[in-house]
């Protein structure tokens, strides 16, 4: 009958390391799995997809009517993209750069047209440029760099702009505004004291390099001003009086807003017919035009109110245009204070969970081992 107990309190305690070791092992999985999904970034190159044939034919509008009239001159990326929009390699730069196995280094772009994608960063974005991918190889003792970027055209948009004239000035204004973002990042790589050329004749790894490589100006520095004087440019070379107004707003409670902008021609009296033409996202549900005392007066709602969202105004009579930007913000939220998110904070209740596994699983182990013992001493 002893041995029988005896068998019977190891297959029990047995069992009870199993299920205290399969515990442990969930509380680790739990703090390996939340941490994960939380910090790990995501490697790899962007993945797109090709343009729509709507997407084809807007840019070969936009490709035969663009002039090279801009303050700064994009020709390096607009040439890379070929007459179709599937890209052609341009070497941009080289430099001296000898080492054993190659004598020099070159830099070589393209950019290709691919189809609209709203889940790349920025969502709200009306056109995107980025770096799609690249890599390095030597041919002929020149170490190669080569680069390719994309571009992205909002079809919704560019085809409703192309309704008028001052859309049309708009739009194209857009292109230049995309195109820029890989010509600032060519004209810093053509200069010699660019630091990426350590890189590339020291072949450091392009994982390495961040965005070294990539599309210029992120946080629209430099951009604005270049693209809203090419603007103005395109409206003169096409004989436009344009005017132009980029507005702010921050809805009320319950996320209207009512703006009113002043109209500039003072011998042109408003009239309803005027041709204009009016583009909004989804989370706008009214946008009403009224002509009160020689101002333009706009109407609106954001739908829901707790997230932004964006109009533009065309109005075109007669070679004389207004275009309006509105960048809607919804109210801030009631009462509180807006923080910064706290990554361990988020993953505080996971991390207390396991804690306390962890915690009862050791305190466990040394109860039975003092039991055991126990049973022991009071067996001799």
């Amino acid at each position: 009958m002893i041995m029988n107990h005896k068998v019977k309190n190891t297959e029990k305690l047995l069992n009870l390391k199993k299920v205290l070791k399969t515990l442990v092992i969930v509380a680790l999985v739990t703090i390996i799995v939340s941490t994960s999904f939380e910090i790990m970034p995501v490697k790899g190159e962007l993945q797109t997809q090709p343009p729509t044939d709507e997407e084809k034919a807007i840019f070969h509008t936009k490709r035969n009517r663009y002039k090279d009239l801009g303050q700064k001159s994009v020709n390096d990326i607009f040439n890379s993209l070929g007459a179709d929009g599937s890209g052609q390699w341009v070497s941009v730069a080289t430099k001296v750069c000898p080492k054993a196995d190659y004598d020099s280094c070159e830099i070589i772009i393209r950019a290709e047209l691919v189809h609209f994608n709203c889940t790349i960063p920025p969502a709200d974005a009306d056109g995107k440029f980025g770096r799609k991918d690249a890599n390095t190889n030597i041919e002929n003792r020149v170490k190669k760099l080569r680069i390719t970027f994309f571009l992205m055209i909002n079809p919704e948009l560019a085809r409703e702009a192309e309704g008028t004239g001052v859309g049309q000035i708009d739009d194209d204004r857009l292109l230049y505004h995309e195109l820029l973002h890989g010509q600032i990042k060519v004209d810093e790589m053509k200069n010699p004291t660019w630091a990426g050329w350590n890189n590339l004749c020291e072949c450091k790894p392009l994982s390495e390099w961040g965005d070294m490589i990539g599309a210029a100006d992120p946080d629209h520095k430099t951009i604005p001003g270049l693209e809203d004087d090419y603007r103005n440019r395109l409206a003169t070379d096409r004989n436009y009086s344009l005017t132009y107004y980029d507005e702010t707003i921050t809805t009320g409670d319950e996320g209207y807003f009512d703006v009113q902008f002043p109209i500039p021609w003072e011998d042109e009296k408003p009239d309803e017919y005027w041709d204009w033409w009016g583009h909004n996202t989804d989370d706008i549900e009214i946008l009403i035009l009224h002509w009160p005392d020689h101002y333009v007066r706009i109407k609106g709602r954001l739908v829901p109110i707790v997230k932004d969202g964006k109009a533009v105004v065309y109005i075109d009579p007669d070679n004389l245009g207004m275009i309006i930007h509105l960048d809607i913000f919804a109210p801030p939220p009631v009462g509180g204070i807006v923080v910064p998110v706290d990554k361990f904070g988020l993953l505080a209740p996971y991390i207390g969970l396991a804690s306390t596994i962890i915690v009862a699983t050791v305190a466990t182990a040394i109860y039975v081992k003092r039991v055991k013992r126990g049973k022991e001493k009071c067996k001799k």
